[in-house]
């Protein structure tokens, strides 16, 4: 029986991801306590650096499954079509793996996107 998909966008191409393991969750470090000095940095060129990285490892992970062949440096090089495109694909991931109500996600991209932007 196969896993419930949804469909993401990156760079012009349609992916189906499945809702995040628990090993991929570990691995992530979401609901962790680790502190991650560069997130925390009062740089805030490597704060937005870490984000990037981030967004990029949630991608990555979310693909692996399906497609081992978009790794982190794969999506790094992806032509997307801009910060948004990225974000839509993040929080449709974690609301799809339940770790966001659905609605919350696109407020927060709606909110960072905002913010990137000005």
């Amino acid at each position: 029986m196969m896993s419930e998909t949804i469909k993401i966008a990156l760079a012009g191409q349609e992916y189906s991801v499945r809702r995040l393991t628990l090993r991929q969750l570990r691995a992530l470090g979401i609901g962790g306590v680790a502190a991650n000095a560069k997130r925390e940095s009062e740089n805030p060129a490597i704060r937005e650096e870490a984000a990037y990285d981030r967004y990029v490892e949630v991608i990555a992970t979310a693909l692996s499954r399906d497609n081992p062949e978009m790794t982190a440096e794969a999506i790094l090089e992806a032509e997307v079509n801009g910060i948004g495109e990225v974000l839509v694909a993040v929080n449709a991931i974690f609301e799809f793996s339940g770790l966001v109500p659905a609605g919350e996600a696109q407020a927060a991209a709606s909110n960072t996107a905002t913010s990137t932007v000005a």
